[in-house]
């Protein structure tokens, strides 16, 4: 059929021009495509995580999130919400820095197999992965027990928590706040 229409066509029509202007199109349509796809891919900077925006206030917080689950007595500007009551349901972290938000973590339940994850990179992701899409860390802070590590991309405001090099969790921060980047409480 299609060749019997170009044997027929072939001194009235201008077939070169009928294939490659279709065959055009579609190469830059990929493309466009493949062009946006990476850049959709590149790293940025974490302004706010979990709805909350770094330097938001106290009052800001609980009016987007609530009251806290658990305020420690002896730190007021850490407060933590979970899911319930217990320690095994996702959870987040607000730390708070002369009244404004300066870290928002995230630690999953322990059972969960899925996650939203964070720019691409999820729980249980490795270090090289992390490394790959971000670069070296600016800071890499080891546990007391040497069993896990935080590593911190300051140019991102970006840190993961680390076990069995495996991530376990992780948060934003205002790296005008921790220059140096996350590391464990004392």
């Amino acid at each position: 059929g299609l060749i019997g229409l170009y044997i027929g066509t072939k001194d009235s029509w201008n077939w070169r021009k009928l294939i490659l202007w279709p065959l055009a199109v579609l190469i830059l349509a990929g493309v466009g495509l493949w062009a946006y796809n990476e850049i959709q891919q590149r790293p940025k900077v974490e302004t706010k995580f979990w709805d909350i925006p770094l330097g938001a206030t106290k009052s800001d917080v609980k009016f987007l999130k609530g009251a806290p689950n658990v305020m420690s007595k002896e730190n007021e500007d850490q407060w933590v919400y979970r899911a319930e009551d217990n320690p095994l349901v996702d959870g987040y972290v607000v730390q708070f820095e002369n009244g404004k938000v300066w870290l928002i973590r995230y630690f999953p339940d322990q059972k969960r197999t899925y996650n939203s994850g964070i720019q691409g990179i999820y729980m249980n992701a490795p270090l090289q992965e992390i490394t790959r899409k971000f670069g070296s860390p600016s800071r890499m802070v080891q546990s007391k027990d040497e069993l896990s590590r935080i590593v911190s991309f300051n140019k991102y405001q970006i840190a993961f928590e680390l076990k069995q090099n495996r991530v376990i969790s992780y948060a934003v921060f205002d790296a005008n706040i921790a220059p140096k980047g996350v590391n464990y409480l004392e």
